[in-house]
């Protein structure tokens, strides 16, 4: 979201879970992470992160000295956690039309 959004020239990189994304950046080996905020949050009260934004609607208790995107100046960007949904490549089409409709459905329960 955040890349489309602001037109962004930039390579995602996957880890293998959050552990893997947070030591690389920690390490300096990738310039920011998108991660969740459960195992982040140690590392930036830790100094060894710094915290630029929240996908939150509101500020975490966790880290309240984090502003969210929209106080940073990057509306459109809330997103309590970033999920995917994912089945093997070689799923029967029938099958990602079934996945698909039930999701639909799933979602409209929200309003």
């Amino acid at each position: 979201m955040f890349k489309l959004a602001l037109k962004l020239d930039a390579t995602s990189v996957p880890f293998n879970g959050a552990g893997p994304a947070i030591q690389s950046a920690v390490g300096g080996h990738t310039p920011i992470a998108f991660t969740a905020l459960p195992p982040t949050a140690p590392q930036v009260q830790g100094g060894k992160l710094r915290g630029l934004a929240v996908t939150s609607a509101k500020r975490s208790s966790a880290l309240p000295d984090v502003p969210t995107m929209a106080e940073a100046g990057v509306a459109g960007q809330e997103s309590e956690t970033m999920q995917g949904i994912f089945a093997p490549a070689n799923t029967p089409k029938e099958i990602v039309a079934l996945l698909h409709a039930e999701i639909v459905k799933v979602m409209a329960l929200r309003t």
